[in-house]
């Protein structure tokens, strides 16, 4: 009994992939019982759908696929029904090997499978597809599943944007004390954090010479710590600022260049940041010289990227 999954990136419009050669016409017919998740009525149980379709075609009728598919339930454990031999394969979404729904605890097995489903702050479509395609994604993905499973890239969709909300939602800070449904775990322990964004247009550390920073605190494992980042017109807008800020602490000794300053200020302590063009960014509020470097590192190249 072949054990294959097929698996869909809630990232855009179906790709298809073949699974066999040219075939001829005196070929059997192969059949495979294949599983999905999706209640009609879903896209993706259309999506399902249109990928078996274009197998049939791709396949000039030589493959065909026989969708099994929950009627009043959603969400069966797919990849659990594939291994046992129930079914020839499965088609499903990654998110969920992650250990969804609730008491699917046999998918708890693959917890990095969650990092193949399309995840915040990853790679755009196009960088996606290339990475699956030619930098080695297929096979890492295999080696998270082992000899337990074959898996198959068979489409992508685009993420879902938005949010549904019975309350305005302006800021992560609005998000404290809501109860949320995400089907990304990773995103759901996003939202979780004790978070809170905001803009100051002026004074920002009490300095008139400081303008337009966004700032963002976290308390991550009980270490809190407040992020920032200043987006000036120009670089010698920033420029300007830090010089100015080297002054007022007396650090005017240091070398004005850009680059990483760590110093100690009157009021907020010893704190990091860096310059570099028009953007300054850095940590507060954190003794951890160590994990203030590595924040505003992440921090500076997703800058980079932008």
């Amino acid at each position: 009994m072949k054990k294959v999954l097929f698996i869909v990136f809630i990232v855009t419009a179906l790709f298809t992939w073949v699974l066999n050669g040219p075939t001829m016409a005196t070929d059997p017919v192969v059949t495979w019982r294949v599983q999905i998740p999706f209640s009609p009525g879903f896209w993706h149980h259309k999506a399902a759908q249109l990928w078996a379709e274009d197998i049939t075609k791709m396949t000039e009728g030589r493959m065909k696929i026989d969708l099994r598919f929950p009627v009043f339930d959603l969400y069966p454990e797919v990849i659990s029904t594939v291994q046992s031999g129930q079914l020839d394969a499965g088609y499903t979404w990654l998110g969920w090997a992650w250990g969804f729904p609730p008491g699917a605890l046999v998918l708890k097995k693959y917890p990095a499978a969650i990092f193949f489903a399309g995840t915040p702050a990853f790679l755009d479509l196009l960088g996606y597809y290339t990475w699956m395609n030619a930098y080695g994604g297929k096979e890492l993905l295999q080696e998270v599943f082992g000899n337990t499973l074959i898996v198959m890239p068979a489409g992508m969709f685009w993420a879902k944007t938005g949010g549904w909300s019975s309350k305005k939602i302006e800021s992560l800070s609005d998000m404290k004390g809501q109860k949320v449904r995400t089907a990304d775990a990773i995103w759901g322990k996003i939202l979780s954090k004790d978070n809170s964004e905001k803009f100051i247009a002026q004074n920002f550390l009490g300095y008139s010479f400081l303008h337009s920073a966004f700032t963002a605190d976290y308390d991550l494992s009980g270490k809190k710590l407040k992020l920032f980042v200043i987006e000036g017109a120009e670089q010698k807008d920033c420029r300007n600022m830090v010089q100015a800020y080297l002054q007022r602490t007396g650090n005017s000794q240091i070398k004005l260049a850009e680059g990483r300053f760590t110093l100690k200020g009157p009021y907020h302590g010893e704190m990091d940041f860096y310059w570099k063009g028009k953007y300054i960014w850095g940590a507060l509020n954190l003794d951890d010289s160590a994990l203030r470097f590595k924040y505003i590192s992440l921090f500076g190249e997703s800058l980079e990227r932008k």
